[in-house]
Order: C-alpha cells, then sequence, then structure tokens
C-alpha cells in the first residue's frame, strides 16, 4: 500500500474496494486511531476516513 502523506491528492471510497465518490481531496493530516487504526484528515471532508478507502489520484488524472 501507499505511504500516504499530507498534500497527497486522492480519491475517497466510501465503500473500500468500491468506486471513489467522483471527487479529489487534498490529506489534511495523517494519524492513528486508537487500535493502531491508520486514518486521514481530508481538506472539505468533516471527519476522518481510513486509509483502505484512499486511492491516489494518477498524474494526468487530475481535475483541472
Amino acid at each position: 500500500m501507499h505511504e500516504f502523506k499530507e498534500n497527497d491528492l486522492v480519491h475517497y471510497h466510501p465503500i473500500i474496494g468500491g468506486p471513489h465518490d467522483g471527487n479529489e481531496y487534498r490529506i489534511r493530516r495523517v494519524g492513528d486511531l486508537p487500535g493502531n487504526r491508520k486514518v486521514a484528515w481530508l481538506v472539505a471532508k468533516a471527519g476522518c476516513v481510513a486509509l483502505e478507502a484512499l486511492s491516489l489520484v494518477e498524474e494526468g488524472e487530475q481535475k483541472k
């Protein structure tokens, strides 16, 4: 799995392994929840999401 970091441009998949929601997000912060659950906080999205629910936006795929 990719090592996600701040400022990565990502897609969010509401159902892990399913299609993304059609939006692009920037990672604001990456951290851990209790139980060693890796999560990210995204710009313009409330709360945190599991890293497994993210995929990188590929170069050339980015919206203008």
